[in-house]
């Protein structure tokens, strides 16, 4: 894939409450991440696992003690409109899981996480990690099928000199196709151009997608 640059191209996956999405059969974190090391061998790819509030914890302080920013963040759990749950002893609200990342100075967040993509998840995470530039999220509940879009997404995101909308895109209408699951992106473009009144708009439309999503997967 060429050369690549360590500072801007670490990615960092975080499996929460691993023991539960390992007995769901929805543990993706160590296949994302073998499937991108052998993809770019010379990019830092870390894999965060831990089932606990205190074991994750430390395990990102250690993390952050490195020094290493970490531009692309890919998040493995179960979530709804208000927060995700970090751990199996603990949810937090999405601005909750800004805190948790944001010294990491991500510019996207990559989640695999039911109802994540919808407009008040991502308002959350835009207003709390200012480094944030988009959001690649679901609208609608998530299933195990949208990693492989989650995939094509980061493995475009490493290897182009800059992402391509249009290829973006196509990843998107495949995923939607193939699977009948919506991954959408925000920017924060989109985020900070739009006022209250744009803002329920996007939630009634998020909701409507959400039903559409689920009728077309019965």
């Amino acid at each position: 894939m060429g050369k690549t640059d360590y500072r801007r191209k670490a990615v960092l996956v975080v499996e929460c409450d691993s023991a539960k999405l390992a007995q769901q059969n929805l543990a993706l974190g160590e296949q994302l991440c073998s499937l991108i090391k052998q993809a770019f061998p010379l990019n830092p790819v870390d894999l965060v696992q831990s089932d606990t509030e205190a074991g994750l914890l430390e395990k990102v302080r250690e993390l952050h003690e490195k020094g290493r920013p970490y531009r692309s963040i890919i998040v493995v759990g179960h979530s709804n409109q208000d927060g995700l749950m970090i751990s199996s002893d603990r949810f937090i609200g999405w601005g909750g899981v800004a805190n948790w990342f944001k010294s990491f100075d991500p510019h996207r967040i990559i989640l695999i996480a039911c109802n994540a993509g919808r407009w008040l998840p991502c308002t959350a995470l835009f207003s709390g990690m200012p480094t944030l530039k988009e959001i690649f999220g679901s609208p609608a509940p998530a299933h195990k099928d949208q990693a492989f879009a989650v995939l094509f997404i980061v493995l475009h995101i490493l290897g182009a000199q800059k992402a391509d909308a249009d290829t973006l895109r196509l990843i998107q209408a495949g995923n939607f196709l193939l699977t009948k699951g919506l991954m959408l992106r925000r920017s924060r473009r989109e985020y900070e151009e739009s006022g209250v009144v744009e803002g329920l708009v996007w939630g009634l439309t998020d909701s409507v997608l959400n039903q559409l999503a689920e009728r077309l997967r019965r």
